[in-house]
């Protein structure tokens, strides 16, 4: 019914809509676990170091679920491959705007979402996350800079599999946070000797909401090395701050090693996504 829609008002109007997405087929490619048989299985026989993952942008209008299904992946190959410490590092979407993609669904959900998801992987031991914010294009899905997407996706890989010391591989992460009056402070980690700027300018990227989650944009002044104090004289009574909560946001914090900041939020408030999903019966794994 939609691409009847579709196909009707593409050649009554003057402008083309964006052409709707095909329902998700239980055999297509894009059903986790098709490909796997033809393409993941026939190598669990060799031996692998560590596994680096850059994907999501088709999982993006679904990018609740995506937490889950990350951390699925990294348990079944590591059951695959007989390995219960292989090393997995997550390179993660970079800036886009998604509204631009041709497609409804495929690639057209909220990244910053996906971002937030990806991070998920954390969770399980032996991981790592390379964060590409700032690498991509707002215009372009696929970002040009591969070289400087591959340098911090082997910083890590140093790191975490080479247990190399002399590297800083890892990005600036949100730790805890809390209200202090009309402002909220906000606590990271990994920041090396501190978090800066990039472009010497004061903090962008920032939002702060009041209990009605409605986000003005809001001052941020980083303190004390890993702090930063976020506020508004539009939210007397904050109780939220979400930061580059965009697919290409305007965003400038970065740790002492040069590594961006991503997209975090303090709030635990339902998403866009948390009520799309496909049904697995094997997914069961808990936040």
């Amino acid at each position: 019914e939609r691409f009847k829609q579709w196909g009707f008002s593409s050649l009554s109007g003057p402008f083309k809509p964006k052409r709707p997405s095909s329902p998700p087929s239980p055999n297509g490619p894009l059903h986790p676990g098709n490909l796997y048989n033809a393409m993941v299985h026939p190598f669990t026989n060799f031996p692998v170091k560590a596994v680096l993952w850059y994907q999501g942008e088709s999982n993006s209008d679904r990018a609740y679920q995506y937490r889950f299904l990350i951390r699925q992946l990294i348990r079944s190959w590591r059951n695959a491959w007989g390995n219960a410490d292989m090393p997995f590092v997550v390179i993660q979407l970079p800036n886009y705007d998604y509204s631009l993609n041709p497609y409804d669904h495929q690639d057209g959900g909220p990244w910053e979402e996906l971002r937030e998801s990806q991070e998920h992987a954390l969770n399980e031991k032996n991981t790592a996350l390379a964060v590409t914010l700032g690498l991509g294009l707002g215009n372009d899905v696929h970002p040009p800079n591969k070289e400087k997407v591959g340098i911090r996706a082997a910083a890590c890989a140093l790191k975490l599999v080479c247990h190399d010391d002399s590297v800083q591989p890892y990005a600036p992460r949100y730790l805890r946070s809390e209200v202090n009056g009309n402002s909220i402070q906000v606590e990271f980690a990994d920041v090396g000797t501190g978090l800066w700027t990039l472009d010497g300018n004061e903090a962008k990227g920032f939002v702060i909401a009041g209990e009605n989650q409605q986000f003005y944009p809001a001052a941020a002044v980083i303190e004390n090395r890993n702090v930063i104090t976020i506020s508004s004289p539009h939210v007397p009574r904050p109780v939220a701050v979400r930061y580059a909560w965009e697919g290409n946001p305007v965003c400038n914090v970065a740790n002492s090693a040069g590594l961006p900041l991503s997209s975090f939020r303090t709030d635990s408030w339902t998403l866009k996504t948390q009520q799309r999903s496909q049904p697995y019966w094997w997914l069961t794994l808990d936040e």
